[in-house]
């Protein structure tokens, strides 16, 4: 299991906006950890994984070309 899950939004935040990890790897991370665990957890009622990919590219495409972003840009969200 990757650490990414276990990082703070803060933490996920600084690592995107400085290229040290991507907003896409952040996502994927997660989808994944949500797939391996959601059928005992029923945490999710919706997901929007492609979705969710389509806009960490589009976040790690501005990061690369310069863009100030939001602070927390890139870091994955679930509304409960």
């Amino acid at each position: 299991m990757s650490d990414l899950i276990r990082q703070s939004a803060a933490t996920l935040a600084a690592g995107i906006a400085s290229r040290e990890i991507s907003a896409v790897e952040v996502a994927q991370v997660h989808l994944d950890r949500i797939a391996a665990v959601d059928d005992k957890v029923h945490a999710f009622l919706h997901l929007t994984g492609e979705s969710a990919l389509a806009q960490a590219k589009l976040i790690d495409e501005r990061i690369a070309g310069g863009e100030k972003l939001g602070p927390l840009a890139g870091v994955p969200l679930a509304l409960k």
